[in-house]
């Protein structure tokens, strides 16, 4: 009786090491989704700010029309304070 009774507690530890395991590797994987997400949201927006001009880069009033957007575009330029281009903020 001994016996069987060892076998089912070893049966029942593989068991609760594989769930366990299962529930790192699934935490592991949405975590890099959401991350993944992140940073394609990002892109996103980099390239949308990479089609505004200087003038328009960070201007809530792009269209000069009096309608404030909030804007997550700012200029990036180099030492000297030249610009370079639009990108995400």
């Amino acid at each position: 009786m001994g016996l069987k009774a060892q076998g089912a507690l070893e049966y029942l530890l593989l068991i609760g090491g594989a769930v366990l395991v299962a529930a790192v590797v699934l935490s592991l994987i949405t975590g890099l989704a959401e991350q993944w997400g992140k940073k394609v949201d990002f892109e996103k927006i980099n390239a949308l700010c990479a089609s505004f001009p200087e003038r328009d880069c960070g201007v809530k009033d792009p269209d000069g029309i009096g309608e404030l957007r909030p804007t997550a575009c700012k200029k990036e330029t180099d030492a000297a304070g030249k610009f370079l281009r639009c990108i995400a903020a």
